[in-house]
Formats: C-alpha cells, sequence, structure tokens
C-alpha cells in the first residue's frame, strides 16, 4: 500500500511538474506587457506674464518609456484629444521630449504611448495626462488620468 501511494505521489508531482512548465512556455514573451510611459512635467520656454490669461501655450513635454533595456529607433505618440493634435519623437534611450506642443492648459487631455521598431516590436498600454494652469499662474501642475480622456 505504501508502495502504491508513493508511486501516485511520484506521479501527481511529475504532471505538475508538466503542467507548469508547459503553462509557464505556453505563454511566448510577445505577450507580456511593456510597461507604460510616464510624463516627467511640461514646461515653456518663454512663459507669459500671466497663463490664465494666455492658457494657450507652445510647451516641451518631457517624460520617459521607463524601459530598462530601451530600443533603439522606438517611437512616442502623444495625441491631444481637445485639439485633435498628434506628435512623435523617437526616444533618446529611454527618454523622450516633444518641443513645441500646442496646449490649451484649460482645456485637454494627452495621451501617450510608445512603439518599438521591427516585427517583434511591443506597443506600450495608454497613459492620459491633464496639464493645468498652478495656482501661482506661472507652473503647470500635470495630473495622470487613470480612466482616461472623458
Amino acid at each position: 500500500m505504501d508502495h502504491l501511494r508513493m508511486r501516485l505521489r511520484t506521479l501527481a508531482s511529475s504532471a505538475l511538474t508538466l503542467l507548469l512548465a508547459g503553462g509557464l512556455t505556453a505563454c511566448p514573451a510577445s505577450e507580456l506587457v511593456p510597461p507604460e510611459p510616464d510624463l516627467i512635467g511640461i514646461s515653456i520656454p518663454i512663459p507669459p506674464p500671466s497663463l490664465f490669461e494666455a492658457p494657450v501655450q507652445r510647451v516641451d513635454v518631457q517624460g520617459d518609456t521607463t524601459l530598462m533595456d530601451p530600443v533603439p529607433e522606438t517611437l512616442v505618440f502623444l495625441y491631444e484629444h481637445s485639439s485633435g493634435r498628434g506628435y512623435f519623437v523617437f526616444a533618446e534611450g529611454s527618454a523622450f521630449t516633444f518641443t513645441d506642443v500646442e496646449l490649451d492648459l484649460t482645456d485637454n487631455c494627452m495621451q501617450v504611448w510608445y512603439e518599438e521598431p521591427g516585427e517583434d516590436g511591443h506597443e506600450s498600454p495608454f497613459n492620459y495626462y491633464r496639464a493645468s494652469i498652478a495656482d501661482d499662474d506661472q507652473t503647470i501642475d500635470l495630473t495622470k488620468l487613470n480612466l482616461g480622456c472623458p
């Protein structure tokens, strides 16, 4: 009887090992979700005396793909939903900067993502942000929107 139990336990252990190994190798690496891009900040090269009086500005938007091993020629995209304008740049390492982005600081929603080149390149999930005028009327607050653009 003990011999039968030992044999069943060995068979069950072998079956579980095969099942786990098969399950772990059945998911190709291309289906893993790449990290999301992150916006670091927005700056105005020449700010006006009052952002409240001139909310439409040309700004620079800085961010990071958050990739540990960035692929050369990765494209980063920014789509501003309120105006319908789109922009793209090549990432420099994992960092990126969009320059001369026209943005209404009272009405905007930016969608940001990246795409790696090549047949096996990944596309990141989308991240959404809103830029607004800070209380000091001189700087810009950046808020990540978890539910996308309204």
